[in-house]
């Protein structure tokens, strides 16, 4: 069995108990989460990263990308190792270590659309994603902070789902936002004709 094949596995293995723990558990939000909202390349991540060094919050650890359908899981294995304060660094947004924030995309992706905002919410089981915010909440001790762009165009069902949660927007001067969209597509070697950001 390939290790791709192996995370996968494992993911759907632990993720089914953990849903199950979670419904058992049924925990309440104690904080208002915080959604960082802008424009690609407008900053968000720096703001996320001082954020992140000023205050005690909740988060989604990068380990919660490889197993999406536990990642309540994945990030109490990694709070068990010290982690070194957040550097003032990324590439494109992306915070280095396995225990080092993440924009959780691929968590949020169980239930938003990736990449087409027209296919609706998974309004059904998106209580699932409040009741995951509430475990990361007492896991941190702290509100549950968040950077993600696509998040821009999810406003009204995190409002839905969270009513008083707390939106920042970043916002940078435009020329500055494009030039570094520009330099981003360059980096990625974007042709003209491919998709890059959001």
């Amino acid at each position: 069995m390939s290790s791709r094949k192996l995370v996968v596995l494992l993911d759907a293995t632990v993720g089914s108990l953990e849903k199950q723990i979670i419904r058992a558990l049924r925990p309440v939000n104690r904080f208002p989460p915080i959604f960082l909202v802008g424009a690609l390349r407008s900053g968000t991540t720096l703001v996320f990263q001082y954020l992140l060094n000023a205050f005690r919050v909740a988060y989604l650890p990068n380990l919660s990308k490889r197993f999406p359908r536990a990642c309540v899981t994945a990030a109490m294995l990694t709070r068990l190792r010290p982690e070194p304060p957040v550097l003032f660094t990324s590439r494109f947004g992306i915070l280095e270590g396995i225990g080092a924030p993440s924009d959780g995309w691929d968590v949020f992706h169980r239930w938003f659309p990736r990449s087409d905002h027209s296919i609706p919410v998974d309004e059904k089981n998106l209580h699932e994603l409040r009741s995951i915010v509430a475990l990361l909440e007492g896991l941190y001790d702290g509100p549950f902070l968040n950077k993600n762009i696509s998040n821009s165009l999810r406003i009204g069902d995190l409002i839905r789902l969270f009513p008083n949660a707390i939106f920042l927007h970043v916002q940078r001067d435009l020329p500055s936002t494009a030039d570094s969209i520009l330099r981003g597509r360059v980096a990625h070697s974007t042709g003209v004709d491919e998709w890059w950001g959001t």
